[in-house]
C-alpha cells in the first residue's frame, strides 16, 4: 500500500532521418564570424569555397539517385513487356 513510486525510464532518442542541408545550415552558423574574428577576405574565401563544395555534392548525389530511378524505371518496362509478349505468344490462338 505504501509503496514507493516508480521512476519514469529514461530513453536515448537518435533520429531516423537525416537532413543533410539542415546540418550544412547548422554547421555554417556554428562557424559564421562573431565579430571581427574570421571577418576578412580569408574567411570570405573559405565560406565560399564551402558554399560552392557543398552544392557541387548536392548536385553529384542528387545526379546519381536520377540515374538510379531512370534504370529501375526502364527495367520495370522492360519486364512488364516482356511478360506481356509472353502472354500474348502463349494464350491467344494463332
Amino acid at each position: 500500500m505504501l509503496r514507493r513510486q516508480t521512476r519514469p525510464k529514461g530513453f536515448n532518442y537518435q533520429p531516423r532521418y537525416y537532413d543533410p542541408e539542415k546540418e550544412f545550415l547548422r554547421e555554417a552558423a556554428r562557424s559564421a564570424p562573431a565579430g571581427e574574428e574570421g571577418a576578412g577576405v580569408e574567411g570570405m574565401k573559405r565560406r565560399i569555397a564551402g558554399t560552392f563544395r557543398h552544392r557541387a555534392e548536392t548536385r553529384m548525389s542528387n545526379s546519381g539517385l536520377l540515374k538510379n530511378s531512370n534504370r529501375r524505371v526502364f527495367l520495370i518496362i522492360g519486364i512488364l513487356a516482356a511478360l506481356f509478349y509472353w502472354l500474348l505468344t502463349r494464350h491467344l490462338p494463332q
